[in-house]
């Protein structure tokens, strides 16, 4: 009885062990990290001059809070955007008397102009390359949507080389998009290369 009473009494310990250590792996699982307020919110200002990366005077610009307080304000370059600032300084821009392209997000206009679409075809075959397969080339390569009537060429592309097309991204705004056609060739794994580069394989090949 003894030893029955000691083999429950270990197994009970026993029990008691894995529910503290399952405990205790519970602090580990991972949880939805909370919604954290934002330190270091952005200062709205209003522009008195021109400058090359915020915009033009008399517009309202969100910037970090230490380079209006350290750089702008004191430069003469910005004003806080208080009410009586707003009223001073503050320029309604006309849609219709702005330019087009500043209508367009700059970083997406950069992005346009960075893509280089590469377009693969066989060499002893004749092919031709229009606005349809550009369209389906730049779903496929950057999954970016370009509607056919957008893509301006003045004929199909029928050779190999380097060619720049121009996108119409709206009225007005035409952005040039670098378009190369290369050869197509199969793709051959590195252990496959000295076997078909040696003398026997060529051989085998030109009798065939």
């Amino acid at each position: 009885m003894l030893q029955v009473r000691r083999q429950i009494l270990r197994f009970e310990n026993l029990t008691k062990l894995c529910a503290r250590s399952m405990g205790k792996m519970d602090q580990f699982k991972w949880k939805r990290p909370k919604d954290r307020p934002n330190k270091k919110p952005r200062l709205s200002i209003i522009l008195l001059e021109k400058h090359k990366k915020l915009g033009n005077a008399g517009q309202l610009v969100p910037v970090k809070r230490g380079y209006a307080r350290n750089f702008l304000v004191p430069q003469g370059l910005a004003a806080y955007a208080t009410k009586e600032n707003m009223k001073k300084y503050l320029r309604e821009v006309d849609p219709s008397d702005a330019a087009p392209e500043s209508q367009v997000c700059p970083k997406f206009m950069a992005f346009l102009r960075r893509t280089h679409l590469k377009i693969k075809r066989k060499e002893n075959e004749f092919f031709e390359v229009t606005e349809h397969h550009l369209a389906l080339e730049y779903q496929r390569q950057y999954q970016l949507y370009v509607p056919v009537h957008c893509i301006i060429i003045e004929e199909p592309i029928r050779s190999f080389g380097q060619f720049v097309v121009n996108v119409a991204v709206r009225d007005g705004v035409v952005v040039p998009m670098k378009v190369s056609v290369e050869e197509w060739r199969p793709f051959v794994p590195d252990r496959f290369k000295d076997v078909m580069s040696s003398e026997d394989y060529i051989k085998k090949q030109t009798q065939a």
